[in-house]
């Protein structure tokens, strides 16, 4: 009985361990597709939900990272807001900003860098208040 236990013990941390290095392969193979389509893709719209994609599987881990595609994210945004678009569009730029700064506020927070946190929530809750974005609102006020 003790070594059907101890057999049994044994698969289970052998197939633990395999299937969790399936999931980093899929990771892996989704983050680069996400990159091939942030390359290839002429609409900003589908660059900014691949970034936001690639966002949401590294942050936990990747600090640089995490700022570096937020930072992406802002740049699109500020760059599509300079340009004459319908209403829509910019509001929807916005709330991508809204976003984006909302997310780098909460890196700096991470970091320790309280000033420059406050500075990037304020931004953020001027365009979320703005455009009336109740759902960013809170999360700005949370970090806060």
């Amino acid at each position: 009985m003790k070594f059907l236990s101890k057999y049994l013990c044994s698969l289970l941390l052998l197939f633990s361990f395999n299937s969790n290095a399936q999931i980093s392969e899929e990771k892996i193979s989704l983050i680069d597709s996400l990159k091939n389509i942030i390359s290839i893709s002429k609409d900003d719209t589908v660059k900014i939900n691949a970034l936001i994609q690639w966002d949401n599987e590294i942050y936990l881990f990747d600090t640089e990272l995490d700022l570096n595609l937020n930072n992406q994210i802002k740049k699109i945004c500020e760059f599509n807001l300079n340009k004459d678009i319908s209403n829509l569009n910019q509001i929807k730029y916005q709330k991508y900003l809204t976003i984006s700064l909302t997310n780098i506020g909460a890196i700096y927070k991470e970091k320790g860098n309280v000033k420059m946190a406050l500075e990037y929530f304020q931004k953020s809750l001027i365009i979320a208040e703005k455009i009336n974005d109740k759902i960013e609102l809170s999360k700005v006020y949370n970090n806060i």
